[in-house]
This record gives C-alpha cells, structure tokens and sequence, in this order.
C-alpha cells in the first residue's frame, strides 16, 4: 500500500486544525461563565440539573420520596419514581461536569469543544477546508451557540453534535459508504434520540432519503461494500443504543416502551404536543401553581393556534424569534447572495433546511433549541452566501475578501453580545433564590424551607427544585400545603431548621420556625 505524503499532511493539518476550535471553545466557553457563572431560571434546566445529580449518583432514577407531594414541581414527576420528563441527553452532559469537578457547567464547556470540533469535520464534507475552518470559527463566535446555549442548561450544543454527524457522514456516505461514517452517522442518531426525538427523527429521515435519492441517481455502491460497511455497523449501534434507552425507559417509568417525557404528560399535561392532537383529560392539581401553569399559559398557547389568525400570529412570531436566534445581522447578510450561488449541493442543503423547518411548526411550540438537529445546515448557508459574497466583491467592488468584512462584523457583534451578557444586572427572581441557597449552604447544619407563593405569583419563577437524593440534601425546598400536613414534613425532617420564605415579597427574607406548633398560626 502506497501511502500519499500529501493526504497524510493534509489530515495531520486538519486535526490541528480541529483541536484548536475545540480548546478556543472550551476555553471561550469557560471565560464566559466566570465573567458571569450561569445561574438556572426556566423550568427546563432545574429538571436537566435533577437528571445531572441523579447520574452523577450512578442512578438512572431515584426512589419516590414518603412526603412527595410537597416537592412535586414542573417537568419532573414523582412516580413510579422521582426524575425528570427529559431525554437523558442533557443530563449526562451536565453530569459529566458534575461528576468531574462539581459543577455541571463544565460539561457543556466540554460539549462546546467536542461540538465544534465535530462541525469542521461535518463542513468539510461539504465545502472546501479553509471554508471549513472559516465555519468552525462561525459557530465560535456565534452567540446563539455559545451564549444563549453554552451559557444555559437546556441546551442545544447536544443536539447541533447529533446533528452535525448526521449530516457530515451523509456528504461521505453519498460517495461511497465506510464504516467510520456509518458509525458516525448512526452515533449522531442516536445524540438526537436523546435530545431532540421528533426534530431528530425526521431530519435523519430527509438525510436518508437525500443520501439514497443520490445514490440512485449515480448508481448504487456494491451490495457488499454497502451491508458490510453502512448497514451491518449502523446496525449494531443501533441496537446497543436502543438497548440502553429502553433500560433507561424502564428504570425510570416501569415499562422500556414510555418514555419520561409521555409518563410526565399522562400525569401533568394538558395541552397536547402537536397541533392537530387533542388536549388531554382535564386533571386535579396538588398545587394552585401548577393547575395555573397547564391550565393558563400551556392551553393558552395551543387555544390560539386553533384559528387560522391566531396560527399565522402565533407561528410568525416564533418564527421571528427562531430566525433572530440562528441568524444574527452578521449572519443575516450573506443569505442575500445564497440565491446567486451556484454550488452543486446548494439544492440539497435548501431543501433539508426547508423540509426540517416546516416538520417544526407543527407542534404547538417552536423554540430555537428545538430546530437544533438542523442548525449545522444553516450553517453551510451562511458560508455559501459568504462565498459567492467574495466573488461578487471581486466582481463589482473590486473587494475580494468582502467575506472578511462580514466575519470581522460577526467578531465584533459576539464581542458585544458578550460584554453586555456579562455585565448585565443581576435582580431577576433566580439571582434571589441562588442568594438565598448559597446564604443557607453556608449555614451550619441542614434545612428544610417553606415556599410561599402570593395569588398573583408568575408560574415562571419556580423556587421549588430538589437535589436527586433530598433526604441528604443540605438544603430541602418544599410546598405549603396546610398546617396538619406542614407539621408532619417538619416532623419527618425534625433534625433540620426550618424555615418559611415569602418568594413574592419585594425582597424575600427567611423566616424561622422555632417549632412545628407554630405553622398552626401560619396564614396559607
């Protein structure tokens, strides 16, 4: 076997290449948290945090507590056991860093280097390296990525990664199919199956039928070549990743066939996933916050998209937020030469992206993170509009590097974004609750609080989050639910100072309990 010299210098300058975009993420992604440490606010990163000290345990569960009721919140259920509704993607990542240096941020500072390592190599299938390298550093500098999703614990990054081998082995895989892209192809699946299952789901089915539809236009590989080297490997990672995801459904709800995520809404949800499902039965509540939750903003959302206007409102302005997300003015400037562009694989790439975006709006709600399978592709739509930005610069303004300006212009705008992010005023609702834990973590002794919410309270401001294993908690959150069933939770945790917080008060404050007698004269 004759080994080129040249392509081995060239995958060696790749690698480096590689490794350099993963330690400038990491080592971005680490700065921007001490600028300003990520602190939970939205329900969706207290319960990956409760999936993240669970795996951290060695758990993929935890046992349902006696006084459960008291600690029931939103996305986490309590029975047949006590996790949260999510896949366990985000979990494990945050876990990671859990389990590696106390602090679950790292492992998202970990999944920011490994992500964007992974994007150069997806953009090399497609475009040229230098174009490729350019890309990395886009996803860099891009703060939708490494801000609203590096900075945060509902993620994203997990599901760009999914994304970013599916669509990477795809532009190997058309040519002629290897096992090292088949295994990527079928791992980056599997990523998406436990982050994002339906945006997942179908975007590998557009990229399947992409890949085929090419493969029949220029001939199919050989029978062999494709059994043993896409089908058998695919195979096999699918059913060692289908094994361990069922185990985990059956850990965690009792039957490897139900997810988390349906067992939660069989139990708490009322407002259905897709528009054109049913909303479920009408449910009792343990708790006037969460019947307000379901029954207000969640029905709320889904009630109006039931008219054809409040549809067309409803989808335009998430798509406003969604567009604002993944394509900063910046970003936004070189789409106006995509249409001018002629390169072989801009259909393709249009097409995913268009028939990735439609499958999204069908369900009742639309955030970014949810269209983050197929956010890699709007990626390859940027460097397409910056290329053909350079030939026309070339062309018309005697500018060949116009594409410069616009990358230096997205430099400065990440800058910004930035600074504004770190020096941004710390007097919303979870700064309170985060003051007020590190006050009682550095307390002597453990602690049982009180949560008591005012009639006007915002169902958005959830003060009540527990640790996986609460017993052995230091700090234990709890519901008011009546003097009689307050004073056996004070009871059972008689060993704790216990305390009552008015989370509504303009500056919430602690307030002993000297004894359990005493939440008799509580006013509820």
């Amino acid at each position: 076997m004759i080994i080129n010299p040249a392509m081995n210098s060239n995958f060696g300058h790749r690698w480096k290449i590689a490794l350099l975009l993963s330690v400038l993420a990491f080592s971005l992604n680490a700065a921007t948290s001490v600028l300003r440490w990520p602190t939970p606010a939205i329900h969706d990163e207290f319960s990956y945090l409760l999936a993240a000290d669970t795996f951290s345990q060695g758990r993929l569960a935890n046992q349902t507590h006696p006084f459960w009721q008291h600690f029931e919140t939103f996305h986490v259920f309590h029975q047949p056991s006590y996790a949260s509704k999510y896949p366990p993607g985000q979990g494990l990542i945050l876990a990671t860093g859990q389990w590696l240096v106390g602090q679950p941020i790292v492992g998202i500072w970990i999944l920011s280097a490994l992500t964007t390592a992974t994007c150069y190599w997806m953009l090399l299938g497609w475009v040229s390296p230098r174009w490729a390298a350019l890309g990395g550093l886009l996803f860099l500098v891009h703060p939708g990525y490494q801000i609203i999703w590096g900075q945060s614990y509902w993620g994203g990054t997990l599901a760009f990664l999914g994304g970013s081998l599916v669509f990477g082995a795809a532009a190997h895989m058309r040519r002629c199919p290897q096992v090292f892209d088949a295994i990527a192809m079928s791992l980056g699946a599997l990523i998406l199956a436990i982050s994002r299952p339906y945006e997942g789901f179908v975007f590998c089915m557009i990229i399947g039928v992409v890949v085929i539809v090419h493969w029949w236009q220029h001939g199919l590989p050989a029978w062999r070549a494709l059994a043993l080297h896409a089908f058998l490997p695919q195979v096999m990672v699918f059913l060692i990743g289908g094994a361990c995801l069922a185990n985990y459904n059956y850990a965690v709800t009792g039957n490897w066939r139900i997810m988390p995520y349906q067992l939660h809404e069989s139990i708490y949800g009322l407002s259905p996933c897709f528009l054109w499902d049913q909303p479920f039965e009408d449910r009792e509540y343990n708790h006037a916050i969460l019947s307000e939750f379901h029954h207000g903003w969640g029905m709320e959302i889904y009630r109006k998209q039931q008219s054809l206007t409040g549809l067309l409102e409803t989808k335009i302005a998430m798509f406003e937020s969604t567009w604002n997300h993944f394509f900063p003015l910046p970003l936004m400037l070189p789409l106006l030469f995509v249409p001018f562009c002629h390169a072989r694989y801009k259909r393709t790439v249009i097409v995913v992206a268009s028939i990735a975006w439609l499958s999204a709006t069908v369900t009742v709600w639309n955030l970014p993170h949810y269209l983050a399978p197929m956010s890699p592709v709007l990626l390859i739509l940027v460097l397409m509009g910056l290329r053909q930005a350079n030939v026309w610069g070339k062309k018309y303004l005697n500018q060949p590097r116009l594409a410069t300006l616009f990358v230096a212009f997205q430099i400065v705008f990440f800058s910004v974004c930035t600074i504004n992010y770190g020096m941004a005023p710390k007097d919303t609702w979870q700064w309170r609750r985060a003051a007020i834990f590190e006050q009682l973590k550095s307390s002597p002794g453990r602690h049982l609080v009180f949560v008591h919410y005012r009639s006007d309270h915002n169902p958005h401001h959830e003060w009540v989050y527990n640790r996986a294993n609460i017993d052995q908690s230091q700090v234990v959150w709890a519901r008011e639910m009546g003097a009689a069933r307050d004073r056996a939770l004070l009871e059972y945790f008689q060993d704790r100072k216990a305390w009552v917080l008015d989370a509504d008060a303009s500056q919430p404050n602690l307030e002993p309990i000297l004894r359990p007698m005493d939440l008799v004269l509580m006013k509820h």
